[in-house]
C-alpha cells in the first residue's frame, strides 16, 4: 500500500501518468489533502480494476470546494469493508478482515478544525485506534498518512526498533504522537531498520515546504504486525505533482482476495429477443419500424410543421428591435417599417420574448399571400423560428418562451408567402439606418413609463388566413420543396443552439502569478497551469455549441461506471429471488389470502369491460396526450436506453401522431413489440455496502423508453380515475399529481409543536419498506383493481405485459453482455412509469389500528 499526501486537487492530477502508475502498482493507494467535494470521488477518472472510497470535507461557506480530505483507491481483488461507523472527514478505517487500515490526515496543529467537525481530529484517530483495538475483536493495525507531527529519531518507549531521523525536531503534535503509540503498542517505521532505501537514506524528509523540511509523513503498525511487515520505502515526487513523498508499505499477511469475476456465457440482444419470435406480432413489429423510421431531424421537421410556400414574388421587409432592462421584468420593443409607420410598446419579459413578439406583431401586419424579409439582429429569434421551430412543436412546445414561440410559428406555418429572416450585425452594419431607427425606438419606449404594455398575444389572436385556391405550391429547380421559412444565418453544427460564449472577447493568458517562493503558492504552478488549459478547452468548446459545452462538463462531472467484483450470474441469482415469491411462504404471510388471491387471478378472463363513464380505460389516445407525456420525458434525453436502443432523444423526434399510431395498435392487438418485452437490470452498489456481496446491489430496470411513454400514459389515466375515487388516503402524499413528501414533515412538525405545547410526549415511527415493489404480490393487485372498478383494454394490457416480461442482468456501456433470461411473477415492472401508481393503489388500505392516543390535528386522525 501506498500513502501520499498530494496536495490538494486530486480530481485534476489523478489523471497523471506517475499517479496512474502508482495506482496501478499497489493494491490500496491513500491520499491525504484532496480536496474532494462529498461525492466527487464517484465522478473520477480510475484505472480499470479499481475503485475509490472516499472521505471529505463539507462544501465551504460560498459553495467553495472544502480543503483536507482522505480517499483510498483500492483493487478489485482486495476484500474489505469500510468501518463507516468511526470514518469520518479527513479520517478513513477500512477492516481488511485480517487486519485495520486507518488513513488520517490531521491539519497542522494550529489550525482550526470547528468549521467542519464536531470532534477534534486527533480525538478523531484515538476513537478510530480504540476501536480497532478493543478487547473482544482486537485486529492488527497500520496507521499512514500526514499526521503534521515531528518527532525527530524519538520512538515510544516500549517499541525495540531504533530509529534515526534526519529531522530533529519534536514538537507538541510529535509528544502527543509517541504517547498516543505508547498506550496502543504502535510502531513508528519511519527511519528504523525497515525502512529498505539503506543506511545513506535512512531517516530522510517526507515533506518539503519553502521554509524547510521535516517528517510529517508516517507508516505506523501494531506490535502483532511487526514481523509481517515487509519495509517502508520513501518514494520521491515530483515537486509539481505534491510537497510531500510517497511512503511505500508492504505488509507480508495472509488477506482473503476476491478472485477475478468469472464472466456468464456471453449471449447477445438476438440471443436474448429470438425466444420471442413465436408469439411476435408481425403487424406491431411493422408498425414499430414505420414509427421509428419517421423520425425528423430538425430541417425536416420544420418544414413538416411550416409547410408548402405559394408566393415568393414581390417581398414586402421590415425590422424588428429589442431591450430589456436589467433587474426588471422588463422589455420593450420596436417594428419599424418607414418613418411614422412603427410599432413599439413594452412587455412583460425578457429581451428575447420582446423580439418574438415584435416579429408577430409585424407579421400579423403583412398579408399572408406576400412574401415578407424580417431584418433583426436576434439570432436567438432566427434560430428559434427557422432552426427549432420543429423540433419544439415534435417535443409538445416545452422550451423556454414557448407561448409565443408556438405563436410565431403558427402565423408562419398560415401564411402562404415565405418568409426570409436577415440577421443585422450592430457594429458590421452602424449604417443600417432602418434598423437602427427600431433599436432606437425600442430603447426610447423602455425608459418611456408611458409606454404602453403590450398584452400577451394568445393563439385565439391567430387568423385563419385563406389563400386563392388556384395556387400551386412552389419547387426549386430540381423538384424539391421550396423553403418557406428560410435565414441568411447559418446553421450551427448543433442544429441552431445558441453560442454562450460570444461575450468572451480575449483569451485568458497562462497564470503567471504565481511566486515559486512563497508559502502560499507551493507546487501549485502546475496546478493552475492544468486549470487554465482546461478553461481554454471549455472556452473554445462553448464558443462552437452549447451541447458540446455541457457534454464536456458532464465527461469531468458525471459519476464514472466502475467494476463490480461480483459475477452476472450471481447478480442473476439475487434479483431473481428477489423478484419471485418464496418457494416457501413465511409466518408473516396470509397463507390463505395469498391462496385465494391466486385462484381468483387465475380466474380472470384476458380481456375485461371498462364500465368507467368516461371510458377511463378503453378510450383511444389523442395527439394531445402524448404531447404531455413528451413535455414530460424532454428533460430525461440522457435517460438510458432499453435493448432496443431507443432514447427519449430518438423519440422527441417522431412525430405525435405517429406514437398514438402505434400506441393505439398495441392496445387493440392487446399485444406489444417483442423489444418492449425484455428489461435489462443492471446492479448498483448501495453506499456502505461491501462490494463483493450481491446483496449490497440494487437493480436499475432499463426498459424500452417508448414502453415507459406507452405505461406513462396509461399511468395518467389511471390518475384521471384515481382523482374521482376516495381509494387513496389523505396521508398518501408520494406520487401525487400536486402534493409532494414534504407535506407530511410538516404535518410532523406541528404534530410536535402540539405535543410540546401541552406538555405531552409524542411517539413517532419511521417505517422502511424493504423491497417495497418488487415483493408486491400481483395476483393481489390484479383482484383489486377489478373489484375497485378498473377494467379494461388498458388494464388488460398491463396484466399481458406482466406475464409476459422477462429480464436479463446485464454490464454497464456499450459493449454488454448478458445473462440468460428469468421471469417474475411478482412485483411491479422495475423502472416502469406506472409502478409508483400500482403502489399507492395496493397500499391503500393499508390502515394503521387507531388508539385513543393518537394525534389530531383540525379533528383529523394523523396516525
Amino acid at each position: 500500500m501506498v500513502s501520499l499526501n498530494i496536495n490538494g486537487h486530486l480530481a485534476l492530477k489523478i489523471a497523471n501518468t506517475s499517479v496512474v502508475e502508482m495506482i496501478k502498482q499497489s493494491a490500496i493507494c491513500f491520499f491525504q489533502e484532496t480536496y474532494l467535494a462529498p461525492g466527487q470521488d464517484t465522478t473520477l477518472p480510475l484505472p480499470t480494476g479499481y475503485h475509490i472510497v472516499a472521505r471529505s470535507r463539507p462544501y465551504r461557506s460560498g459553495g467553495r470546494l472544502p480543503g483536507g480530505g482522505v480517499a483510498a483507491v483500492i483493487a478489485d481483488s482486495v476484500q474489505y469493508t469500510v468501518c463507516s461507523a468511526i470514518s469520518c472527514p479527513d479520517l478513513l478505517v477500512l477492516d481488511l478482515l485480517g487486519l485495520y487500515v486507518i488513513c488520517a490526515y490531521l491539519l497542522p496543529a494550529r489550525s482550526r478544525w470547528e468549521g467542519w467537525a464536531a470532534v477534534s481530529p486527533e480525538i478523531r484517530i484515538r476513537e478510530a485506534i480504540e476501536y480497532c483495538r478493543e478487547e473482544c475483536a482486537p485486529k492488527p493495525i497500520v496507521l499512514v498518512g500526514d499526521l503534521n507531527a515531528r518527532t525527530a529519531s524519538r520512538q515510544p518507549r516500549h517499541s525495540a526498533l531504533l530509529r534515526y531521523s534526519q529531522d530533529e525536531t519534536c514538537d507538541a503534535r510529535g509528544k502527543w504522537l509517541l504517547q498516543m503509540c505508547e498506550e496502543y503498542d504502535l510502531h513508528i517505521l519511519n527511519g528504523t531498520t525497515l525502512d529498505v532505501r539503506g543506511d545513506d537514506e535512512i531517516g530522510k524528509w517526507t515533506s518539503f515546504q519553502p521554509l524547510g523540511q521535516s517528517v510529517i509523513d508516517y507508516a505506523i503498525v501494531s506490535t502483532d504486525l511487526l514481523e509481517a511487515t515487509g519495509g517502508l520505502e520513501v518514494v520521491h515526487v515530483d515537486r509539481q505533482l505534491s510537497d510531500h513523498d510517497t511512503l511505500r508499505v508492504v505488509v507480508h499477511h495472509d488477506f482473503p482476495q476476491l478472485s477475478p469475476p468469472t464472466p456468464a456465457h456471453a449471449l447477445t440482444v438476438e440471443d436474448i429477443l429470438r425466444p420471442l419470435d413465436s408469439n411476435s406480432n408481425g403487424q406491431l413489429e411493422e408498425a414499430l419500424l414505420a414509427t421509428l423510421n419517421s423520425a425528423l431531424q430538425d430541417d425536416k421537421a420544420c418544414q413538416r410543421l411550416y409547410g408548402p410556400a405559394y408566393f415568393d414574388k414581390s417581398p414586402s421587409s421590415f425590422y424588428v428591435a429589442a431591450t430589456a432592462s436589467r433587474g426588471t421584468d422588463l422589455a420593450a420593443m420596436a417594428v419599424y417599417w418607414r418613418e411614422n409607420c412603427v410599432i413599439t410598446g413594452r412587455i412583460l419579459g425578457t429581451e428575447n420574448k420582446a423580439i418574438l413578439v415584435a416579429v408577430v406583431s409585424g407579421l400579423l401586419k403583412i398579408s399572408p399571400n406576400r412574401p415578407v424579409v424580417i431584418y433583426t439582429a436576434s439570432e436567438y429569434a432566427i434560430c428559434s423560428l427557422v432552426y427549432l421551430a420543429g423540433r419544439h412543436a415534435l417535443q409538445g412546445w416545452t422550451c423556454q418562451n414557448s407561448d409565443i414561440l408556438r405563436i410565431a410559428s403558427m402565423l408562419l406555418q398560415r401564411r402562404s408567402a415565405t418568409t426570409s429572416f436577415r440577421i443585422i450585425r450592430p457594429r458590421a452594419d452602424d449604417e443600417n439606418h432602418a434598423w437602427l431607427s427600431a433599436h432606437t425606438l425600442a430603447t426610447d419606449s423602455l425608459r418611456d413609463p408611458a409606454a404602453p404594455i403590450i398584452p400577451d398575444i394568445t393563439i385565439d389572436n391567430v387568423p385563419e388566413w385563406t389563400y386563392p385556391s388556384d395556387a400551386q405550391p412552389l419547387r426549386n429547380a430540381d423538384e424539391t420543396m421550396l423553403l418557406k421559412v428560410t435565414t441568411t444565418l447559418t446553421k450551427f453544427s448543433t442544429q441552431g443552439e445558441s453560442r454562450v460564449a460570444q461575450h468572451i472577447e480575449k483569451v485568458i493568458p497562462p497564470p503567471s502569478d504565481v511566486d515559486s517562493i512563497s508559502e502560499a503558492h507551493r507546487g501549485r504552478t502546475a496546478v493552475r497551469k492544468t486549470m487554465w488549459l482546461n478553461l481554454q478547452k471549455l472556452i473554445d468548446i462553448a464558443q462552437r455549441s452549447a451541447r458540446d459545452m455541457w457534454r464536456f462538463i458532464r465527461s469531468g462531472a458525471d459519476r464514472k461506471q466502475r467494476s463490480i467484483p461480483v459475477t452476472l450470474d450471481d447478480l442473476r441469482t439475487t434479483f431473481e429471488a428477489r423478484m419471485n415469491p418464496p418457494s416457501v411462504l413465511p409466518d408473516s404471510f396470509d397463507k390463505d389470502r395469498f391462496h385465494e388471491d391466486k385462484t381468483y387471478f387465475d380466474q380472470m378472463p384476458a380481456e375485461t369491460v371498462d364500465e368507467t363513464s368516461q371510458g377511463f380505460f378503453s378510450r383511444p389516445f389523442t395527439v394531445d396526450e402524448v404531447d404531455i407525456v413528451k413535455a414530460k420525458v424532454v428533460d430525461r434525453v440522457r435517460s438510458a436506453a432499453g435493448i432496443d436502443g431507443v432514447t427519449y432523444a430518438d423519440i422527441l423526434k417522431i412525430p405525435s401522431d405517429k406514437l398514438v399510431e402505434l400506441f393505439n395498435l398495441c392496445i387493440q392487438t392487446g399485444d406489444a413489440p417483442r423489444s418492449w418485452l425484455t428489461t435489462m437490470l443492471v446492479g448498483i452498489l448501495k453506499p456502505g455496502r461491501p462490494a463483493k456481496d450481491p446483496e449490497s446491489y440494487r437493480l436499475i430496470a432499463l426498459e424500452s423508453c417508448l414502453l415507459k411513454m406507452l405505461t406513462l400514459l396509461i399511468a395518467m389515466r389511471f390518475r384521471e380515475w384515481i382523482a374521482t375515487t376516495d381509494i387513496l388516503p389523505e396521508a398518501q402524499n408520494g406520487f401525487r399529481e400536486g402534493l409532494r413528501t414534504i407535506n407530511p414533515a410538516l404535518i410532523l412538525r406541528i404534530a410536535i409543536e402540539k405535543c410540546l405545547a401541552r406538555g405531552h410526549s409524542m411517539l413517532a415511527v419511521f417505517v422502511d419498506l424493504e423491497n417495497a415493489f418488487p415483493s408486491t404480490n400481483l395476483p393481489t393487485l390484479w383482484k383489486k383493481l377489478a373489484q375497485a372498478g378498473a377494467n379494461g383494454p388498458l388494464i388488460d394490457w398491463m396484466r399481458m405485459l406482466y406475464a409476459r416480461m422477462q429480464y436479463t442482468v446485464t454490464t454497464h456501456g456499450k459493449n454488454r453482455s448478458f445473462t440468460e433470461t428469468f421471469r417474475s411473477w411478482w412485483g411491479f415492472l422495475a423502472g416502469d412509469s406506472f409502478s409508483p401508481d400500482f403502489f399507492t393503489f395496493f397500499a391503500a388500505d393499508c390502515v394503521p389500528p387507531t388508539s385513543d392516543h393518537d394525534i389530531t390535528l383540525d379533528d383529523v386522525v394523523v396516525t
